[in-house]
């Protein structure tokens, strides 16, 4: 179900827990944002007239889109 994605030690937990906000904070809130004002907005409609709201009322892509997306195909294989 993906609810555990990471187990740690309890003497590890602060620096686990701060490396994942660490990358939290550098996702784009571009986003989340322009989800969540869509999903607010669509509330209570329909499922087929919600889904036609999100596709014409997309908020598009975010300013930063291209630098993610070369920062992605250009990341280390582990």
């Amino acid at each position: 179900m993906g609810l555990v994605n990471i187990c740690v030690r309890d003497d590890q937990l602060d620096a686990e827990i701060l490396k994942l906000c660490v990358t939290i904070q550098q996702n784009s809130s571009f986003k989340p944002s322009g989800h969540q004002a869509i999903a607010v907005r669509h509330d209570g409609m329909s499922l087929a007239a919600g889904l036609a709201y999100e596709i014409y009322r997309t908020p598009g892509v975010g300013p930063d889109m291209r630098e993610r997306i070369d920062a992605f195909m250009n990341r280390k294989k582990r």
